[in-house]
C-alpha cells in the first residue's frame, strides 16, 4: 500500500533529523563550520531528501518518476494566476505566523543577524529555490501524491500538510507551515503539477528573503530596534485575521479559476467539499506515522519549554 511507504518516508525524515542533531552535538568543536550556509543546507536537504529518495522506488512497469511526482506543464495564463495566488498566500501565512508567536519565538527573527550576515544571492538561492523545490518534491510530489493513490484527496490534504508542519521541528514554523501546506497542496491539486506548488513556495519564500535584506539596506538599525512582545502580537492579530480571511476568499476564487483552466474542477471540488462514497478507502495512518509524529511533537514541546524557561 502506497500510504505505508509514504509514512516510512516521513518517519525516516523525523528520525534522521533527530539523529543529525545528536551527532552534531557530540562532534568535536570545529569539526564543521555550522555557521556556513553551504554546510547547513547540505545537512538540511540531505535529511529531507535521503529518506524520500530511498522510499521512492519505481518498479519496472510503473510510471516514470516525472509522472509519479507531477512534473507536468501548465498553461501560461495559469502561471499568471499562480502569481496572484502566491501573493494572496502572504497575509494568510502572516496571520498563521502571528498566532504561533503567541507561544513561540519567531525562528526567522531569532536568526536575523545570521541571515543578513550572508550574501543576499546565496540566501535567495537556498531559501527561494533549493529549499522550496526539495520540500515540494517530498511533501507534495511524494507524500501528498502517495496518499492520494490510496485514499481521498481530503485525507491526503490534511495529513501531508500536518507532516509538512511537524517536519520543521519547532512550534513557530509548524503552525504556519501546516497552513501553507494546505494552500500548496490545493494549488498542486488544481494543476496536477509540482511546478505550480514550487512557484508558489518560491514566491512566498523569496518575498520574505528580499524583504529582510531590503529593510536592512534602507535602515541598518531596523532589526536592532525591532522588538516583539506577546501583547503587541495579540493586538495586531484581529486585523491580520480580517485581512487573511479576505485574502482566503479571493484565493479560493483564483484556485477554482485555475482548476477550470487546467480541467481539474472535479479534483479540487473533492479536496474542498465532502462527498459521500461507497468506496472503502484504507486508513492512511500507520504505526510508523504515529511514532514519528509523537517524536516530532515531543521535540517541539521540549523546544517551547526551553524557550519559556
Amino acid at each position: 500500500m502506497e500510504h505505508k511507504r509514504v509514512n516510512r518516508v516521513f518517519a525516516g525524515i523525523i528520525l534522521l533529523n533527530i539523529a543529525v542533531v545528536f551527532i552534531l552535538y557530540f562532534l568535536p568543536e570545529g569539526t564543521l563550520d555550522l555557521d556556513s550556509i553551504w554546510i547547513q543546507e547540505v545537512i538540511i536537504e540531505t535529511t529531507l531528501l535521503l529518506p524520500a529518495i530511498l522510499g521512492l522506488t519505481i518498479k519496472r512497469g510503473e510510471v516514470s518518476i516525472g509522472e509519479r511526482i507531477g512534473l507536468k506543464r501548465i498553461k501560461p495564463v495559469t502561471i499568471l494566476l499562480i502569481v496572484v495566488y502566491s501573493i494572496l498566500m502572504i497575509p494568510i501565512g502572516s496571520f498563521a505566523n502571528g498566532v504561533s508567536m503567541i507561544f513561540s519565538e519567531n525562528v526567522v527573527d531569532a536568526n536575523i543577524d545570521w541571515i543578513i550576515g550572508n550574501n543576499v544571492w546565496v540566501i535567495s538561492l537556498f531559501y527561494g529555490v533549493v529549499g522550496p523545490f526539495c520540500e515540494e518534491l517530498v511533501f507534495r510530489g511524494i507524500i501528498y501524491r502517495g496518499y492520494r493513490m490510496d485514499g481521498g484527496r481530503r485525507g491526503a490534504l490534511i495529513l501531508s500538510s500536518l507532516m509538512f508542519g511537524l517536519m520543521h521541528m519547532n512550534a513557530n514554523q509548524a503552525v504556519y507551515a501546516f497552513v501553507l501546506g494546505l494552500v500548496l497542496a490545493l494549488i498542486y491539486e488544481a494543476t496536477g503539477s509540482l511546478w505550480a506548488s514550487f512557484l508558489c513556495h518560491f514566491i512566498f519564500n523569496l518575498k520574505t528573503t528580499i524583504g529582510i535584506f531590503w529593510l536592512n539596506y534602507t535602515d541598518e538599525d531596523y532589526f536592532a530596534n525591532m522588538a516583539y512582545s506577546r501583547d503587541s502580537v495579540l493586538n495586531g492579530l484581529l486585523l491580520d485575521f480580517i485581512i487573511a480571511m479576505v485574502a482566503a476568499v479571493f484565493l479560493i476564487a483564483v484556485l477554482k479559476k485555475i482548476a477550470d483552466l487546467e480541467d481539474r474542477k472535479a479534483e479540487v471540488g473533492e479536496a474542498l467539499e465532502r462527498f459521500d462514497t461507497d468506496e472503502k478507502k484504507p486508513r492512511l495512518i500507520s504505526v510508523a506515522w504515529v511514532i514519528s509524529s509523537v517524536l516530532a511533537v515531543a521535540w517541539i514541546v521540549l523546544d517551547m519549554i526551553d524557550q519559556w524557561s
